[in-house]
């Protein structure tokens, strides 16, 4: 019977390597597998950084072109606000200048008038 045990304590310690064998190699060719897919996934990632990088530079003289366009139109559009601003300041003076001529046109029609009623007197 002792013999039997050892034959089963041997085969059972056996059983246990060659587990321990499969689950070590199970785990290698697993993290290879991890390894590769991660490999692939920074490649990708470099191959889209480079390609951003790219679409940066070719936008920058864009950005600063329209940049440029709307310091220019800021400062034409001040411009137009202050000549704006004078006309409608002169406006309002020929507007003042307009009224006191019709006022002055009413006083010497009425003066006018009064004048032809005294000649026709």
């Amino acid at each position: 019977m002792s013999t039997l045990v050892v034959i089963l304590i041997v085969v059972a310690a056996l059983a246990v390597v060659a587990l321990a064998a499969v689950a070590w190699t199970r785990h290698r060719r697993n993290r290879a597998i991890e390894r590769r897919r991660l490999a692939s996934e920074a490649a990708a990632h470099h191959e889209q950084a480079q390609a951003s990088a790219g679409r940066a530079r070719e936008l920058e003289p864009k950005a600063e072109y329209h940049r440029q366009k709307a310091v220019e139109h800021a400062e034409m559009s001040d411009r137009h606000r202050d000549t704006a601003d004078e006309h409608a300041a002169r406006a309002a003076e020929i507007e003042d200048d307009a009224l006191k001529a019709g006022d002055e046109a009413v006083r010497h029609g009425a003066e006018a008038h009064e004048r032809e009623q005294k000649l026709g007197d």
